[in-house]
């Protein structure tokens, strides 16, 4: 697979839609080249973190031909009509990353670009808007401004935000990021739960989408768990 993260979770999710996908796909080694924006799941197969996009290029290709692979976690997420989507990498919410989406648009400000981005974000705020997060039941937090969910060690890591009341703080939470790499760098630092399964409901006035491993999906509610080991890739570790 030659691309970045949305073009891997189209190939993955095509694989496992398949009829035949109960069938022990693991054994099956499949090749990466990060060729894309995002390329997340290259720092998991990868045995080093490359300063050059050329040097993770070739040693991705390298690793193909030298045969090696690991076992990956996949995401399941699955709607209430019986649709599935399987991401490699996380799946988040809020106006929190939107606010950093439409930060990066603003690049030429340099580092006014989060202020700017935020504040001009923080007048479609909807400020009504909730969300559940469910665990054995239980609604954990529906006040949240940003949630982050991604698989790590064989379990379902959840990261969240609280809820920014204030436009103006919302703009100030804009100005003090330092990085747009990925839409949810700000949720790095924050202690994160170990679930192997979650769901999620949208409360009322859905606007924020969901952002499934970069690629936009409209909320919906959706069960979310962990498939260790689900698919093998080549690795150089």
């Amino acid at each position: 697979v030659a691309g970045g993260s949305g073009t891997l979770l189209n190939v993955v999710t095509a694989l496992l839609r398949r009829k035949d996908r109960l069938r022990e796909w693991h054994k099956v080694p499949i090749g990466f080249i990060p060729l894309g924006y995002r390329n997340g799941l290259a720092s998991k197969i990868l045995s080093q973190e490359y300063e050059s996009r050329s040097e993770q290029i070739g040693r991705s290709v390298i690793a193909c031909l030298e045969g090696r692979s690991q076992p990956v976690d996949v995401m399941e997420l699955a709607t209430e009509e019986g649709k599935r989507v399987y991401a490699m990498e996380d799946v988040l919410w809020g106006p929190l990353v939107e606010g950093t989406l439409v930060a990066n648009r603003y690049w030429l400000l340099g580092p006014l670009r989060g202020f700017f981005g935020f504040l001009r974000h923080a007048f479609k705020l909807a400020t009504n808007e909730e969300i559940g997060i469910y665990r054995n039941g239980r609604e954990e937090n529906s006040e949240l401004s940003a949630f982050a969910i991604s698989a790590k060690n064989g379990f379902l890591e959840l990261k969240s935000w609280n809820k920014i009341e204030s436009k103006f703080d919302f703009a100030k939470f804009g100005a003090k990021q330092t990085t747009y790499q990925s839409p949810a760098d700000f949720l790095d630092n924050q202690t994160g739960t170990n679930l192997s399964s979650v769901s999620i409901r949208p409360i009322r006035d859905a606007r924020y989408w969901y952002y499934i491993d970069g690629e936009e999906f409209e909320p919906f509610p959706v069960e979310i768990k962990i498939l260790k080991n689900k698919l093998n890739f080549f690795t150089d570790k």
